[in-house]
């Protein structure tokens, strides 16, 4: 009888590879809001930056390249970021579970990323029109983001690959 060949190396679809960007993920979320804070204590966002008072459309894109080239707020600057790091880890996410075959950790991995964009979108109005529902809707996603995260780990915890 032949013997099943074992690899010393983590194998596309198990669940190593979930629990750690889950695990990256969740740091990431956790950064955000830290950041986040500080920014809302320490930063004064002006009310007449380029992109303010617009739609979503045409003010998002000016109000992003002002935020990033102006000079004296890190803050912000690390905010968005950060951000991005954090969309990129939830799609590397979605992309590593979606190798599982696991149709309720595949789920869980779209409830995060989408999480993730609908607060980067209420981030961007954040910044245009500094509403506090748009400040709201952000941190609830954010915690959406930790308990879909961390109820994905715990899920990949059973996830293995048999072939």
């Amino acid at each position: 009888m032949a013997r099943k060949k074992r690899y010393s190396f983590p194998r596309v679809g198990d669940g190593r590879r979930s629990r750690i960007w889950s695990g990256v993920t969740i740091f990431l979320t956790l950064l955000q809001i830290g950041l986040g804070q500080a920014t809302n204590l320490y930063v004064k966002i002006p009310t007449s930056h380029p992109g303010a008072g617009k739609n979503f459309a045409t003010g998002a894109y000016p109000s992003i390249k002002w935020a990033l080239s102006s000079t004296s707020m890190p803050l912000l600057q690390s905010h968005i970021v950060v951000g991005v790091l954090l969309f990129l880890a939830a799609l590397y996410t979605t992309i590593v579970v979606g190798d599982t075959k696991d149709n309720i950790a595949i789920s869980l991995s779209v409830i995060g990323i989408s999480t993730v964009i609908i607060s980067a979108l209420y981030g961007v109005t954040f910044l245009q029109a500094q509403a506090n529902t748009n400040a709201i809707v952000m941190a609830v996603g954010s915690l959406v983001t930790i308990a879909t995260y961390f109820a994905l780990m715990v899920r990949a915890f059973g996830l293995r690959r048999s072939f």
